[in-house]
């Protein structure tokens, strides 16, 4: 169905029409993504965005060799959203001297963190610390949603938030 004979069409037709793209919207998607790639030398990642697999490590550990207590963690499958909110953690750390990530490439589906700590711990053990530290607040802020009703969901963030495990 070409443009100009969408003017044409009935609002039910036009509908149709809408929700026929709409259905194709993933194909073509996943086919802009692969042109994209294959176009920047790009290996083709078919799998691992839209399956998914669970079997591959999500996290690979790197030491650095010219800076002591200092070490990379490549985290694939993964953007900014969880990359910020890790460096976040780390800098709450007070044995975290810097904490930092980046996004190689927009077309490379993995950050990488930056961890360098003091001699009093290790750029693993500051991992470790931030992700279960926003493990328990992920699971203390789901807690003070769930006990809340439907109105009371700003009420539940207040007492997050007055609790002390969050801070602004």
């Amino acid at each position: 169905m070409s443009y100009l004979s969408w003017g044409m069409l009935s609002d039910q037709g036009l509908e149709a029409a809408v929700q026929e793209l709409w259905k194709r919207r993933n194909i073509a998607d996943r086919d802009l993504i692969a042109s994209l790639r294959a176009a920047a030398g790009l290996p083709p990642i078919q799998e691992e965005i839209f399956a998914r697999k669970r079997t591959l490590s999500r996290v690979s550990y790197e030491r650095d060799t010219k800076i002591i207590n200092a070490a990379s963690f490549t985290i694939e499958r993964e953007e900014h959203t969880i990359g910020n909110i890790i460096r976040m953690q780390l800098h709450r750390d007070e044995n975290v001297l810097f904490a930092g990530y980046k996004l190689p490439h927009p077309l490379q589906y993995k950050i990488i963190v930056r961890i360098h700590t003091t001699s009093q711990s290790s750029p693993m053990q500051a991992y470790n610390q931030a992700i279960n530290d926003l493990d328990r607040e992920l699971d203390h802020l789901k807690n003070a949603f769930e006990v809340c009703g439907d109105g009371e969901v700003f009420k539940g963030l207040l007492m997050y938030i007055q609790d002390g495990s969050f801070s602004l």
